[in-house]
């Protein structure tokens, strides 16, 4: 999970990458566990992290929306630039 302050650098990464008047960004994090279990024991266990970044862009009355699960600066200006076209 981010930190305020991480969360707040990486909206202001994605911010600096766009040519758009408008521009929303949601961040979201997830956590999901199983176990898995045979004869009454267990055989497996795991445990995934989640990570997503949805970019909204509004250029001339045209909405775009991009998502990633990436955080470098090549991703971020991917995302940005699909939801600009």
């Amino acid at each position: 999970m981010l930190t305020r302050d991480e969360a707040r650098s990486l909206v202001d990464r994605i911010f600096n990458l766009s040519r758009a008047s408008e521009m929303a960004v949601s961040l979201g994090w997830g956590q999901n566990c199983n176990t898995r279990f045979a004869n009454n024991h267990i055989t497996t266990a795991g445990l995934a992290t989640n990570f997503n970044s949805n970019i909204t862009v509004t250029q001339d009355r045209k909405t775009g929306t991009a998502s990633t699960t990436e955080t470098s600066d090549e991703a971020l200006s991917r995302a940005v630039r699909r939801a600009e076209e």
